[in-house]
């Protein structure tokens, strides 16, 4: 990693970066390298020993969902038309990929096949 930021960066600005740590960016990183990813893999952990992987494999699709969301509401963020389809096709993907199937045919059965 040393050796890509050194490619991407001038050595003076990386030695910038460091002398320029504070706590909230140690706090930051600690938390993005150990509590987020911890929880993140741990409950995917969960979540793929107690379902079957065919339906817990497609929620990470709804990572962008939650990234935009979280915007609008921690960061007061205007969402334009464009990401509200993106978000109306990517829920609505979501939620036909993992509705079964019979319950959507029962719902539209009349009362005579009954």
């Amino acid at each position: 990693m040393l050796g890509l930021a050194l490619m991407l960066n001038t050595p003076q600005s990386l030695l910038s970066v460091i002398t320029n740590l504070n706590g909230i960016s140690i706090f930051a990183i600690i938390y993005l390298a150990f509590g987020a990813t911890l929880f993140g893999y741990g409950v995917w952990n969960v979540l793929i020993g107690k379902y079957p992987l065919s339906k817990v494999a497609p929620l990470p699709l709804a990572v962008p969902v939650i990234a935009l969301l979280s915007a609008r509401i921690v960061l007061n963020e205007q969402l334009s038309s464009m990401q509200w389809l993106g978000v109306s096709v990517i829920l609505a993907g979501l939620i036909i990929t993992n509705l079964n199937p019979e319950i959507i045919l029962k719902h539209f059965k009349t009362d005579k096949e009954m």
